[in-house]
């Protein structure tokens, strides 16, 4: 019994010698991996690759003004101030074909409550009225050439009007058609012709009808302050410059 005993502590031992040489083993090679500096493998596969122009990142991303962000850059591409409150104005109110219900009366195509039949004669919007994108944008430039800009010419006067920039005049009609007339509150400084002054006041209506056309008094406030088409050489400069990202 004793020498089975002592011939299985000596297969047990010598199962565990076994043992522990593969472990020694493996922690040897395990020691000569460790011992080169395994961040300069790393960085010499790295430098292997080619990651393309370490530039081309930062090139990509570029500050957006604010009014770019809002979509002034699109509006002002017109030569007539005619032009740039059309595009303006498609872009405030958006367009749809059915009528739908706004505040206190029906509306449809461009945001209007009233459109022109076959005829030529004006006619309120009903539950029933439908346009196609045609007839909404005719509609809304006879508005404006019948209405809005009349109504604006006579409050600011006809040498305030004429001296100001095309991009200033579509935000005047813009406001004009949002509120059926230009804003007492934004006559006086418009009337001084400077830009900053107006963009101003129009921001200051942005807390109206609580704060609901905020982003159109921005828009317009932005609009006022670029260089109209007809001078796209010079410096448009937006009233923020903001990074996006």
């Amino acid at each position: 019994m004793d020498g089975l005993r002592e011939e299985r502590i000596g297969m047990t031992d010598s199962v565990v010698q076994r043992s522990s040489g593969s472990i020694l083993e493996k922690y040897k090679k395990a020691e000569e991996f460790t011992e080169s500096n395994p961040i300069n493998r790393y960085q010499e596969r790295i430098d292997q690759e080619d990651f393309g122009s370490p530039t081309s990142t930062t090139e990509s991303v570029r500050p957006m003004s604010r009014g770019t962000a809002l979509g002034v850059d699109d509006m002002i591409k017109s030569e007539s101030w005619e032009g740039v409150t059309s595009n303006a104005l498609k872009s405030f109110e958006g367009f749809r074909s059915n009528a739908y219900w706004d505040v206190d009366a029906w509306r449809v195509g461009h945001g209007t409550d009233t459109i022109y039949d076959p005829n030529g004669k004006r006619v309120k919007v009903t539950k029933d009225t439908v346009v196609t994108p045609e007839q909404a944008l005719s509609d809304m430039e006879r508005r404006n050439r019948e209405d809005f800009i009349p109504a604006a010419q006579k409050q600011l006067g006809a040498d305030t009007w004429n001296s100001l920039t095309n991009n200033t005049k579509a935000a005047i009609i813009s406001l004009t058609y949002n509120y059926g007339n230009v804003p007492p509150r934004i006559r006086g400084a418009v009337k001084t012709g400077d830009r900053s002054k107006i963009a101003e006041a129009i921001r200051g209506l942005a807390g109206d009808n609580d704060g609901v056309n905020k982003n159109r008094r921005y828009t317009e406030a932005e609009l006022v302050m670029r260089d109209d088409w007809t001078n796209r050489t010079a410096n448009n400069k937006p009233l923020v410059e903001r990074p996006t990202s």
